[in-house]
């Protein structure tokens, strides 16, 4: 029974020190408070510092590290950093205009939300 004590402290004492549940309460900290943005304005903001002080743990823990999870250095090329600038507003663009496309049809061409559904 002793040792089995033992073992689960072990085991705790090796689980509060895990770096992946720091980033994931980054990215739940990131989560949450993107969802209370406007309720409530006070608890999101401390949530995205939350969130933002765990990603630049994560980038100056990984950094020295041969195979890092984020590898940032890539982005030094300029022909990489340009192709990932070009990725993101491609998909904005795309996301933007997905969302976009139902109000338009609806408000702007008068269709109602079945046909603005199934088009």
């Amino acid at each position: 029974m002793l040792n089995a004590t033992a073992h689960d402290r072990a085991r705790c004492a090796k689980r509060r020190n895990n770096p992946s549940d720091d980033n994931r309460n980054g990215f739940a900290s990131l989560v949450v408070g993107a969802e209370v943005l406007v309720s409530r304005p006070v608890l999101a903001a401390a949530l995205l510092a939350a969130a933002a002080i765990s990603l630049a743990a994560l980038i100056r823990r990984e950094m020295p590290r041969a195979a890092p999870l984020i590898p940032l250095n890539l982005l030094r090329a300029a022909s990489f950093r340009i192709s990932v600038m070009a990725s993101v507003c491609c998909l904005a663009g795309v996301t933007m205009g997905l969302l976009a496309l139902p109000f338009y049809l609806q408000h702007s061409l008068g269709q109602d939300t079945l046909m603005t559904g199934s088009t």
